[in-house]
């Protein structure tokens, strides 16, 4: 690192290469942005849609609907034991693998000959990149404490949001390629995102650095620094590639994992829901097809922008519950306007609300679980399950927006808000709850004070100040 050494501010993130740039902590996302760009792969449905799919192959509502559902599918079934691996591997290692499988699933896509294959891969897709996710949220624990995770998730979400507006533009640009060397647009459209995603999985696996503890560009006071500040918070445990199946079982008794799961389900539906169909709503409201794909560009950049800054506000702030609430609000009011008002551009001005409100409390709600789980293994069991659980969302989501709602989408809007209500809902319960925890801690600390001889009375002991006796939940 040359001859001025970082300040500790400056070694808080992971960067590529022994030169990397730690004057910034987000220096992280420049790790996981290459595998960003794939994280678009399983929207790409949506502007083939928009790009004759069902027509060249001879799809109807039925099978593409099945198309996007059985993702999910795939996707929920083997994300935990996706996680699992994880824990035994090696990050650069296990998530390159997942970039590069479902990189060359993507370019699959172009060969598709009708519903049968359309089915199988989209399977296949969601079964490589299930891990992916919950692997980028168990890898962040590695770096960051529990203040920061919130910011490090947005910006992850942030990089993901602009791989929609990329794709959208790349899905607008694939107009002038049809017919080129004998492929139609839809096609080369997975053949342009495909290919490059299983390059960017050879950059992961040579640049992604694999945990404070073996790097190269760190010297041994300033990996002591990363250390001390992640068991501050009880965010580091020793070295191991193990699992701690008692922190599994821990994980799956505790009722606030499936909270937390209840939250994301009522995030992923509408979440889905609107982002496979957004270029056909956009169409729907009386714009062409060319810009429906190109339309769709500002609102994920718009939504992108929120995404940041709730999760900003929620880090400083240290709260979560209510952010989790005002973004499901968000998206509340714009499914209820969208449904009813009928001026175009009132709508298209609208649908940034409403991805605003969708996209914004993810990074949020799955930060939540984490900083409230003690143990590396408990964390990646609790976002993955969180996960998981959530993306049964999923299938349902790609149930909704069918043709014979067109051109309003009243139900499918109406069950989105509807779902949004649970989420903010859950959220606020599970805030209260939290903060009761919190008090039960503080009281029971008060009365050790006056009687010490209780902090050897594992029955009347709160079981996470067994672990670290200055941990608070989140709320």
């Amino acid at each position: 690192m040359g001859e001025e050494k970082p300040t500790f501010a400056h070694v808080a993130s992971p960067g590529i290469g022994k030169e990397a740039s730690l004057s910034d902590k987000a220096s992280l996302d420049a790790d996981v942005d290459p595998a960003a760009s794939a994280e678009e792969t399983k929207r790409l449905i949506r502007n083939a849609k928009l790009l004759s799919l069902e027509e060249d192959l001879g799809i109807d509502q039925v099978g593409y609907s099945w198309g996007l559902s059985i993702f999910f599918i795939g996707y929920v079934l083997f994300e935990v034991p996706s996680n699992m691996m994880l824990k035994r591997s090696l990050p650069s290692r296990w998530l390159a693998l997942i970039i590069v499988i479902w990189g060359s699933l993507c370019a699959c896509m172009a060969a598709n000959t009708g519903t049968t294959s359309l089915l199988i891969i989209r399977f296949l897709l969601g079964a490589a990149e299930a891990g992916f996710f919950p692997g980028v949220v168990y890898y962040l624990t590695l770096w960051y404490n529990r203040s920061e995770m919130c910011t490090r998730l947005a910006s992850f979400y942030f990089a993901s949001s602009l791989a929609g507006v990329t794709g959208g533009l790349l899905a607008y640009a694939m107009h002038g390629l049809n017919g080129l060397g004998g492929l139609t647009a839809w096609r080369w459209l997975f053949l342009l995102e495909g290919i490059p995603t299983v390059l960017l999985g050879g950059v992961v696996y040579y640049c992604l650095a694999d945990s404070p503890q073996v790097v190269k560009w760190l010297s041994g006071k300033e990996k002591n620094q990363i250390a001390w500040r992640l068991m501050a918070t009880k965010t580091l445990e020793p070295e191991s590639h193990g699992v701690d199946w008692q922190q599994v079982r821990e994980a799956y008794l505790d009722f606030k994992t499936y909270l937390y799961a209840l939250i994301q389900i009522g995030m992923v539906i509408p979440t889905y829901s609107i982002a496979f169909l957004l270029p056909s709503v956009i169409n729907s409201l009386g714009f062409d097809l060319v810009t429906s794909q190109l339309l769709t560009a500002p609102l994920y950049f718009c939504s992108a922008i929120f995404c940041i800054i709730l999760a900003l506000h929620s880090d400083r702030r240290r709260e979560r519950g209510l952010h989790v609430a005002f973004s499901a609000l968000l998206g509340i009011i714009g499914f209820i306007l969208i449904a009813f008002i009928r001026n175009q551009l009132a709508q298209y001005l609208v649908l940034l609300l409403v991805l605003a409100g969708v996209n914004g409390c993810h990074a949020v709600n799955v930060s939540w679980a984490t900083n409230n789980a003690i143990g590396k293994t408990k964390a990646a069991v609790v976002s993955a399950t969180t996960i998981a659980l959530g993306n049964i969302g999923g299938i349902i989501a790609g149930q909704m927006y069918r043709n014979v709602e067109k051109p309003h989408f009243v139900p499918s809007h109406m069950g989105n808000f509807t779902c949004l209500l649970v989420c903010a809902g859950a959220a606020i319960t599970l805030k209260f709850i939290l903060r009761r925890e919190n008090r039960r801690i503080e009281s029971f600390i008060k009365e050790a004070e006056l009687d010490p001889t209780l902090w050897n009375d594992p029955r009347r002991m709160p079981p996470t100040l067994r672990v670290n006796r200055d941990f608070r939940f989140m709320d």
